[in-house]
């Protein structure tokens, strides 16, 4: 009997104990989480600030990478420092495996890789690339085709002394055009190209109504 009042005496102790500690926890809990709210709040602002400052700073000025894609190929590629210097590529195979995860991979030396729908040029009826007239078709043809030189006459193929360097030009020349017409925030906006990395920032970017991302792209 003895035993017996002892064991339940431990048992009430330990229910004491536990909870003692269960209503002092409560009470830590209530303080601390707020607290951890507050401070995630913070952190998350200032990374927040700290990416748009970034971008605002380096996208005009650093190098970023221009990948084309078409049925979930890479067929295009231009580099673009700062807003004018634009770098065609004798050879972009290196890209043509692009998928977005692996992006890194291609990053060393890019600031950003900007990836480039097909749609961005689905209103191309022609266009005329050093004196030389293409159908909408014509060009996705070219850039889909293993020998694109062969929509050149004889005389142009020269121009360009590798496959990838007509299709790396071309592109150029119509993200150039189309970009008269949308700036790289509406293509974004509207689904035509994705930036990688795409850091939170940029995401809000697509949300952000029209009146207050003016506002702000203004100033």
């Amino acid at each position: 009997m003895a035993t017996l009042f002892g064991i339940l005496f431990i048992i009430l102790i330990i229910a004491l104990v536990l909870a003692v500690i269960l209503t002092v926890m409560e009470k830590i809990t209530k303080f601390v989480i707020p607290l951890i709210i507050i401070a995630l709040l913070v952190l998350s602002a200032f990374y927040f600030v700290s990416d748009a400052a970034d971008i605002q700073m380096k996208f005009n000025t650093e190098k970023k990478l221009f990948l084309l894609e078409m049925d979930d190929d890479i067929v295009g590629a231009f580099a673009l420092q700062g807003e004018d210097k634009s770098e065609t590529l004798f050879d972009f195979s290196g890209f043509k495996r692009f998928k977005s995860e692996n992006a890194d991979s291609v990053l060393n030396g890019y600031y950003k890789v900007v990836l480039v729908h097909w749609d961005a040029f689905s209103d191309v009826n022609t266009a005329e690339i050093n004196n030389i007239e293409f159908s909408g078709q014509q060009l996705k043809e070219m850039f889909k085709s293993g020998n694109p030189r062969q929509y050149l006459p004889e005389n142009a193929r020269q121009l360009f002394p590798t496959d990838d360097s007509l299709k790396s030009s071309v592109f150029l020349f119509l993200f150039a055009d189309a970009s008269k017409q949308k700036n790289l925030i509406e293509m974004y906006r509207d689904g035509d190209v994705d930036f990688y990395p795409e850091t939170a920032s940029l995401k809000v970017i697509r949300f952000v109504p029209d009146f207050i991302l003016n506002k702000l792209v203004s100033q």
